[in-house]
């Protein structure tokens, strides 16, 4: 499998250019007035507008590499629609942001739906894959999202007919199968396996592209089978985003943090941890940032929980501040935060801080030089 080039041109520009296979609304944090931003492949609109509160900040996607990098991966594969067998994979840890891209994905190409006949047309078509690999859930998961009102009923082959009949007259472009890990068979089971067999079919008969997205393991799809991995085109890589001991290395952190910032009911000058002027790209308040990108591991969705969090709290009482001791307190009540850490990010000291990222870092650069 190959992943497409995902070299971005540096220059900033705003990107309302209409495309020709997908528009997918990505919120940018300073925009318009951002010489330096790098040009996304797909126009950006802000689906946000009409929400409120926590509901921005739920559904805010922030343009970063990686999602550029996966737009142009889902553009290509759509162009192999009814023409050729096309299977794409998105894989990374929890918490990197795949499923809340699958969904803003979804969002985007459901808006182009049209109504034929007696009903509307469903460009894309997205499940979470059976908890096992049994070919009967797959397709009753199928169906159901179809609107089959008795996904469960009729022998083998008649599902298959009901399917494929329904996603030919709903005009589907895009299938998404989230969470493909728990649906692959067990290494001892791959050969010849049903499940995978299913998938093969799938792809031939209805002749849609399907992006399968999962952990790590989803990259067996091209292993367990050859016939299977044939037809898996494209293959990309969602991960924690970068950040390092100097202020740019911290950018697409910044953004992402000072997006969400703009979104709360209160704005605060702390939070806006980065600026684009005439004369670049001015950072702001970066020691609190990196206690942020310490609580989050660098993950959009811990950093987004945070958000969400200092979100109620200035619902609740419009004179919050996000202090050192208010966060501290936030974050000890909350899960979803850095697992990899046995301290409270906004209690230590400067000093522990430092050697973490100091270290992530290191980390980062000998995963890059592997790479």
């Amino acid at each position: 499998m190959s992943q497409p080039n995902t070299s971005i041109n540096t220059a900033r520009k705003t990107v309302n250019q209409p495309q020709e296979v997908i528009n997918m609304s990505l919120a940018i944090s300073n925009t318009q007035n951002n010489p330096q931003h790098k040009e996304s492949t797909m126009s950006v609109a802000n689906t946000t507008a009409e929400l409120n509160g926590a509901e921005q900040l739920a559904s805010l996607a922030i343009w970063n590499e990686q999602l550029v990098g996966a737009e142009r991966m889902i553009k290509r594969g759509l162009r192999y629609h009814g023409i050729k067998s096309t299977g794409m994979i998105i894989k990374g840890d929890a918490g990197t942001g795949k499923t809340h891209f699958a969904k803003k994905l979804k969002e985007e190409l459901t808006a182009r739906s049209v109504t034929i006949a007696d009903h509307d047309t469903m460009p894309v078509l997205m499940i979470s894959a059976p908890q096992q690999s049994k070919v009967p859930d797959m397709i009753q998961k199928l169906l159901y999202e179809l609107g089959d009102i008795k996904p469960n009923q009729g022998k083998h082959n008649d599902k298959l007919n009901r399917l494929f009949r329904l996603l030919n007259e709903l005009k589907v472009e895009l299938i998404i199968v989230d969470e493909i890990h728990d649906y692959l068979p067990k290494k001892g089971n791959s050969k010849n396996s049903a499940a995978l067999s299913f998938l093969k079919l799938l792809m031939d008969e209805a002749l849609i592209p399907i992006l399968f997205m999962g952990t790590e393991k989803a990259s067996m799809l091209s292993t367990m089978s050859d016939e299977l991995g044939s037809r898996l085109r494209y293959s990309y890589t969602f991960s924690k985003l970068p950040y390092g001991v100097d202020d740019f290395s911290k950018k697409d952190f910044a953004e992402m943090a000072t997006a969400f910032a703009e979104y709360l009911p209160q704005q605060n000058r702390s939070l806006n941890f980065v600026m684009f002027n005439e004369c670049g790209i001015e950072f702001n308040n970066t020691k609190l940032l990196d206690r942020l990108y310490v609580a989050t591991n660098g993950l959009p969705r811990g950093l987004r929980d945070l958000f969400l969090e200092i979100n109620i709290e200035m619902e609740d009482d419009s004179d919050f501040s996000p202090s050192l001791d208010s966060l501290a307190r936030i974050y000890a009540g909350l899960e979803s935060m850095n697992n990899y850490i046995d301290f409270n990010p906004f209690t230590v000291k400067s000093k522990t801080i430092n050697a973490y990222i100091g270290n992530a870092s290191a980390t980062q650069g000998d995963i890059n030089e592997a790479a």
